[in-house]
């Protein structure tokens, strides 16, 4: 079953001669429990596909369905209630809260679900156990590694369980070593939960390790695809 489904998407920036075209007809086609990379070089329009993915822009032209929410129309509540529900977002710079502890910056978002403080604290203890920082749950950021900030993100985007993972250039701010080991975690997250990953990334060695397919975009084109595992 197709879970995200892109037909003809343009996304323009700008008026008149200043006017840039970011994506120029992009036709893509996800299915439920693949992961999926996105290559490209900075500038190719990867960035750009992903926040028309999140619901955090919209196309210029073009429809964009994703688990039967139409991205290209949606109203701001509909939209809302898709980035709250459908999907998770992993970005590359952690953007986690400075002086907050762990298990803080993973109950952030049921919190504003409302849930009980009590659940909200089971549910985050399990997730950061779930990423092996079941050891951490006070830490804050400046008492964990790079790599062990990211693990935080990844369980903070999975404590609502969604089921598609949007990850931008999730290793990207890290060491090699921390980078293996994100890769890793979100390689076994997406097989034992059986979610969507949806990864952007300039790596093709990453791509080839992670995903079971990928896709290169080039100027706002995709120029091809291949199975990768």
């Amino acid at each position: 079953m197709s879970v995200i489904e892109l037909r003809d998407v343009q996304k323009l920036y700008g008026e008149g001669s200043a006017r840039v075209a970011a994506l120029r007809g992009v036709d893509l086609t996800v299915e439920e429990g693949e992961f999926l990379a996105i290559l490209g070089r900075s500038g190719s329009g990867k960035s750009t596909l992903l926040h028309l993915l999140a619901g955090l822009d919209r196309p210029t032209t073009g429809t964009m369905r994703v688990l039967g929410h139409d991205l290209a129309n949606a109203g701001p509540k509909e939209l809302a209630t898709y980035r709250r529900e459908a999907i998770g977002i992993v970005f590359q710079s952690f953007q986690l809260l400075p002086g907050r502890s762990a298990r803080d910056q993973v109950e952030l978002p049921l919190a504003l679900d409302g849930l009980p403080r009590a659940e909200r604290a089971k549910l985050a203890a399990a997730a950061l156990t779930e990423v092996g920082l079941g050891g951490r749950l006070d830490h804050t950021p400046a008492q964990l590694s790079g790599g062990e900030q990211q693990r935080v993100a990844v369980a903070r985007a999975l404590v609502r369980r969604p089921p598609v993972l949007l990850c931008d250039e999730p290793t990207g701010n890290l060491d090699s070593a921390n980078a293996d080991a994100v890769v890793e975690l979100l390689v076994r997250l997406q097989r034992e939960r059986r979610c969507t990953v949806v990864m952007i990334t300039h790596e093709p060695d990453l791509a080839e390790r992670a995903a079971s397919r990928s896709v290169r975009i080039e100027d706002g084109r995709i120029v091809e695809g291949r199975v990768v595992a």
